[in-house]
């Protein structure tokens, strides 16, 4: 299983870590808000994760099976406003961004296909 690890909230975001097997994988970074509705961050929870084509990127990535949330994917990305809800996966991050995403997303989705569910966990108060 994987686990993203929510650990901070500012307004520059919600900042979290992504483990698979104990073992860090990279930084994330998902909207302020968190409420499960369109445009936020998905509930704290374990769903499936399945690898998926995504329209958007045109190719498979791994997505979360959220509850009326179709195509929570977790990608690549810098800044919050380039999420709608999805983790933003970065190798390092800034103070309001993710870095080095793109490599961040190939070493995700090389993990992700041996894992089929993830567990979201929030560490932080908002």
């Amino acid at each position: 299983m994987l686990t993203l690890y929510r650990y901070a909230n500012d307004s520059d975001g919600t900042w979290g870590i992504l483990v698979a097997d104990d073992k860090w994988l990279c930084h994330t970074l998902e909207p302020i808000n968190m409420d499960g509705s369109r445009n936020h961050a998905i509930l704290p929870g374990i769903y499936p994760l399945i690898m998926e084509m995504s329209p958007k990127f045109g190719r498979v990535l791994p997505t979360i099976v959220a509850p009326g949330r179709p195509g929570i994917r977790i990608h690549e990305g810098n800044l919050v406003s380039e999420t709608r809800g999805c983790p933003l996966v970065g190798l390092t991050r800034s103070r309001i961004a993710v870095l080095d995403s793109k490599k961040a997303i190939s070493k995700v989705e090389s993990i992700a296909t041996r894992h089929n569910s993830i567990n979201i966990v929030q560490l932080c108060a908002f």
